[in-house]
């Protein structure tokens, strides 16, 4: 499954981890360019 997530914070960070150890493709989204 492609995720996107958007809001790469301490959560948004925890929950892409979480799903891409699952299988999942996911994608980070944030305003702030340095957290990606």
């Amino acid at each position: 499954m492609k995720i996107s997530i958007i809001g790469s914070g301490v959560v948004g960070k925890a929950t892409g981890i979480g799903l891409h150890k699952h299988g999942n493709e996911v994608l980070f989204n944030d305003i702030i360019k340095e957290k990606l």
